[in-house]
């Protein structure tokens, strides 16, 4: 009913808000970065060779997915809770 399956609907919609909020904080000079990304059920893979280069060791974008968290969690934790029927 409120799709918290463990898998299920709720952790879906959860990481797709994750990846969506996530395109804005990925440095991009070709754009390969972002067009070539899997988004599963419980995790956001980003293709390319040096994507791990990137993450850990770019000077202005390194950390991307915990920068977009500091700055839009609370956002993303407030519409998984309305997509669940929560508060």
């Amino acid at each position: 009913k409120r799709y918290l399956n463990k898998n299920g609907e709720g952790q879906k919609y959860f990481t797709k808000r994750v990846a969506a909020y996530s395109f804005n904080f990925v440095p991009r000079l070709t754009g390969r970065l972002i067009t070539d990304v899997t988004i599963k059920t419980a995790s956001v893979v980003w293709n390319q060779p040096y994507a791990r280069k990137q993450y850990y060791t770019n000077k202005n974008k390194s950390y991307w997915a915990k920068r977009m968290w500091q700055s839009k969690g609370t956002r993303i934790i407030k519409e998984v809770a309305n997509y669940c029927g929560g508060r």
